[in-house]
């Protein structure tokens, strides 16, 4: 498979593993349908989408040195968005962001539920 070349749209000067809230898109490829169709207005998950949507969620729970914290997220017919805080923690740089992430991010109002896949 040949692989497109493209242009990186990362901030040149910006170290990702800095202190900071992050805005995260992921998308199917092809733009696929795979996590579920939009009824009445109302976003409705097929298995894959739950999948995704638990995926997330653990994200938080597996990473407690990473000092993360959820913003909002929404799980979409073909693509993910979520907003990610990452707090002072061992691998950033110190002094690099003078805000505390809690300063930013609300804390979600998502009831968390068991993430159980069945297969």
């Amino acid at each position: 498979m040949k692989r497109r070349d493209r242009k990186s749209i990362r901030f040149k000067n910006w170290d990702y593993k800095w202190k900071a809230m992050y805005y995260v898109t992921i998308c199917t490829k092809n733009m696929k349908r795979f996590f579920g169709e939009v009824i009445k207005g109302k976003m409705v998950l097929n298995e894959i989408g739950e999948i995704v949507q638990c995926e997330w969620l653990k994200t938080f729970e597996m990473r407690p040195d990473m000092n993360l914290r959820m913003g909002e997220y929404v799980v979409m017919p073909n693509h993910f968005h979520g907003i990610v805080g990452i707090g002072k923690n061992e691998y950033n740089r110190p002094g690099q962001w003078n805000h505390d992430i809690h300063d930013f991010a609300k804390p979600h109002g998502l009831v968390r539920k068991h993430c159980i896949m069945k297969w």
